[in-house]
């Protein structure tokens, strides 16, 4: 796998009714058109004082395939900055995600890192700062799980 920051921690976020699961041990990415039943995973990094003056991306690595589950739909992700890192879980509205900017989209592989379709994912690192970010499920169906471990979210 890909060296880097993996996530404080993982929540997933309920699109139909703005529910958080927080901390949890698996991440999710998943839609099926029609159903309003859409999941995306909240990533929150925490970035150490030794990013200070580099360069940071978000990607997906599923390189080590121990973890990692794809089952069917796009593999395409897009990923968006958040306005606040999830930091409980929540039953309902008005918490949300706090989707904020798009950065972009990337394609995942399978036993790879995921590549940049489009978009700007790279960014100075915000040394010092903890952060939040979405990763938001595309096209008509998608379903990319995988549990905690080598694989998942990296910057």
């Amino acid at each position: 796998p890909t060296s880097g920051l993996s996530p404080d921690y993982i929540s997933l976020y309920h699109v139909n009714n703005g529910s958080i699961e927080y901390h949890t041990n698996r991440g999710l990415i998943e839609k099926t058109q029609g159903t309003g039943n859409d999941v995306s995973t909240l990533v929150t990094f925490t970035f150490p004082a030794n990013t200070a003056g580099k360069q940071c991306q978000i990607v997906l690595d599923f390189s080590s395939y121990r973890h990692y589950i794809r089952r069917d739909g796009s593999q395409n992700v897009d990923i968006f900055t958040s306005l606040y890192p999830a930091t409980h879980s929540t039953s309902d509205w008005p918490a949300g995600n706090g989707r904020n900017n798009q950065l972009g989209r990337v394609k995942v592989h399978d036993w790879s890192v995921s590549t940049v379709e489009w978009g700007n994912m790279k960014f100075p690192c915000p040394s010092g700062q903890t952060l939040g970010y979405e990763l938001v499920p595309t096209g008509d169906s998608q379903h990319i799980e995988w549990s905690l471990g080598p694989d998942g979210p990296k910057v």
